[in-house]
């Protein structure tokens, strides 16, 4: 499957969404079951949706009044690349606000059917 604008955009906007309501199951559900998420580059890549989806269990418990914004750089075939800042409190209470800025980069592959 090529890569549009628009499938990127929407892409990203049901991330954010997923990341805005705490939904670890939307997030890890945008990922294809051999599917990476790399959460820095200075650490190994998750690997699969099982992982995706217990490190997005552990974002939800610790993260809320989060807000996300993105912005489409480029878009290729093959991938889309987007700049995206996030701002969220830290749970447990007491802890200071966050803020994140980063870029990111996705390949839309279609994923096969198994029977």
């Amino acid at each position: 499957m090529d890569t549009t604008r628009e499938a990127f955009a929407d892409w990203l906007q049901k991330y954010g969404r997923a990341w805005e309501a705490r939904d670890a199951k939307a997030a890890a559900e945008l990922y294809a079951e051999g599917g990476t998420y790399q959460v820095t580059p200075f650490v190994e890549p998750m690997r699969g949706r099982v992982a995706i989806l217990e490190y997005w269990t552990n974002v939800a418990q610790t993260e809320e009044d989060i807000h996300f914004e993105y912005e489409i750089l480029a878009v290729t075939p093959e991938q889309g690349i987007a700049r995206w800042w996030a701002s969220f409190v830290r749970v447990p209470p007491g802890l200071q606000p966050s803020w994140m800025e980063s870029s990111s980069s996705l390949s839309m592959a279609k994923e096969s059917a198994h029977s």
